[in-house]
């Protein structure tokens, strides 16, 4: 094999060195834009990471201070109930109490209702008569329940009527005792004995007579009133639109006035007052 001349192996020599050279400098650019690019893609990540840990961050704030709003509007209203919450009284225990006492329990109350009675200037013997009324009346009404019930009839209309009528004993000593009389009992079992005016309406029957709030309404049509369902039933009662005489108290003093029979216009209220 023949060897090549110096001049033409150097010459292949220095080609081949600038190949290389070459190659490597067009590699070089290609390689540092992918890690620019490499670089870049990271940085982007890192903002993306970080703006995401932002959000997040301030989510988590936001849900702390739901929390704490939420947990200060449940004390508020744990502290409402606790204040609007019926207070319970706690049981007393009581010494038992002799049978043989009980019997004088219902005495004061006894007491004060006769000391009205007789400060209303009503007779000893009508009061007598008047406790052995209401002492008949109740053991009648008695009998009348034991009645009723062996025979299986304590739920009807009529037991209900007698009933009724054998506990309305007012009735009985109004007419058997007259008004006087009358009233003073229904003073003395605390029982409401007045009717007063609360408001007179504009337009009224009540406003032309010069009927005026806090006024007592004594007598209406010359029929003693001491009920609000008394007042209703006389204003219905005779002819409509006739004069009728209606007797006040106001100021402790007696004032009279007319009106037509009918509704007088007015909002009342009872009270009970001492007879006199």
């Amino acid at each position: 094999m023949r060897s090549l001349p110096p001049v033409i192996y150097t010459s292949i020599v220095i080609a081949l060195l600038f190949f290389l050279w070459s190659n490597d400098k067009n590699k070089t650019p290609a390689t540092s834009n992918t890690l620019s690019s490499s670089l870049e893609s990271n940085s982007s990540d890192n903002e993306t990471l970080t703006l995401r840990i932002s959000s997040l961050e301030s989510d988590l704030d936001k849900e702390r201070d739901m929390r704490i709003d939420f947990e200060q509007r449940l004390e508020h209203l744990e502290k409402k109930l606790a204040l609007d919450k019926p207070q319970v009284p706690q049981p007393v225990l009581e010494p038992a109490k002799d049978p043989a006492q009980s019997s004088t329990s219902s005495q004061p109350a006894r007491q004060n209702f006769e000391q009205r009675l007789i400060a209303a200037n009503i007779p000893v013997d009508t009061i007598q008569r008047i406790q052995d009324r209401i002492s008949e009346n109740r053991l009648a009404v008695l009998n009348l329940r034991d009645k009723a019930s062996r025979e299986n009839w304590i739920d009807t209309q009529e037991y209900n009527e007698k009933a009724h009528q054998l506990n309305n004993t007012s009735s009985g000593i109004r007419e058997e005792f007259g008004e006087e009389t009358y009233d003073a009992y229904l003073y003395a079992s605390g029982r409401p004995n007045r009717v007063t005016v609360q408001q007179v309406y504009n337009g009224s029957a009540a406003q032309t007579a010069g009927i005026q709030p806090d006024d007592i309404i004594d007598s209406y049509a010359s029929k003693k009133i001491y009920t609000m369902n008394e007042l209703r039933q006389a204003t219905i009662q005779g002819v409509p639109g006739e004069t009728v005489l209606v007797e006040l108290i106001r100021d402790g003093a007696p004032v009279s006035t007319s009106v037509p029979r009918g509704p007088l216009g007015i909002s009342m209220n009872i009270t009970s007052l001492a007879p006199g």
